[in-house]
């Protein structure tokens, strides 16, 4: 049985979102969803809600810590292998199924190239989809889950889905077990940087190299992005 660890930390840049449309998608979004979009009002009460991670008094001034010019913590083994999401599930693709993997496996210093070290998107988009889920769930949605229900690993689930076709999105995982294993995998914050300011973007970058802790191996971060769809 693992065991059963709570504390994890996930910085949060949050700006715009628009999710990459596929045709498909295009024919049932609203045109004007391909213009710059601001955060929906439960978005915005969703990162209000969230506390900020500010930069510790230590990773200020002269005697700071100095940072690399590069990081790239995909070359630990805490970094999960590319995947392929299968529906629209990108904010819970980049939130759980990279930077959730990747923090409860530096945490645990266990690998994420074994699926029972890996967390599967689907299954917290199942909760917030509408039975569908082509308009995308919001991973500040996302997150609350994990905090409350604790999330299984892929093995757990049955994979990186359950169903296929019409099935995806719409079937439930089954079984007491399942969720008992799901919440020893649990959040206890959410937090988010504002990297609107020198200060933001520094927290930022000493996150991602030290983990604000001057770790020899740093954290990850998602973000929201507005980005225009291929016409």
């Amino acid at each position: 049985m693992k065991h059963n660890y709570k504390l994890l930390l996930l910085a949060l840049i949050s700006i715009t979102f628009i999710c990459n449309q596929s045709k498909a998608q295009k024919e049932k979004f609203p045109s004007n969803l391909n213009k710059s979009t601001p955060l929906s009002k439960s978005d915005s009460i969703g990162l209000i809600n969230l506390p900020k991670l500010s930069l510790p008094e230590e990773f200020k001034g002269p005697n700071a810590p100095l940072l690399p010019p590069i990081v790239d913590n995909s070359t630990n083994m805490y970094w999960r292998p590319v995947f392929a999401q299968q529906q629209y599930e990108c904010g819970q693709a980049s939130g759980i199924g990279l930077g959730f993997t990747y923090t409860m496996n530096r945490l645990r210093d266990l690998s994420s190239t074994s699926a029972d070290n890996q967390y599967p998107p689907h299954f917290a988009f199942n909760w917030a989809n509408g039975g569908n889920g082509y308009y995308g769930v919001s991973y500040f949605h996302s997150f609350e889950v994990l905090k409350q229900l604790g999330i299984p690993d892929v093995n757990t689930y049955g994979g990186m889905t359950i169903g296929t076709g019409d099935e995806l999105g719409r079937i439930w995982m089954n079984g007491y077990d399942k969720y008992y294993e799901a919440m020893h995998n649990r959040l206890s914050e959410v937090y988010q940087i504002d990297v609107s300011t020198a200060e933001g973007i520094q927290t930022l970058k000493h996150w991602i190299d030290n983990y604000l802790e001057g770790s020899n191996v740093g954290g990850v971060a998602n973000f929201y992005s507005n980005t225009p769809s291929a016409s």
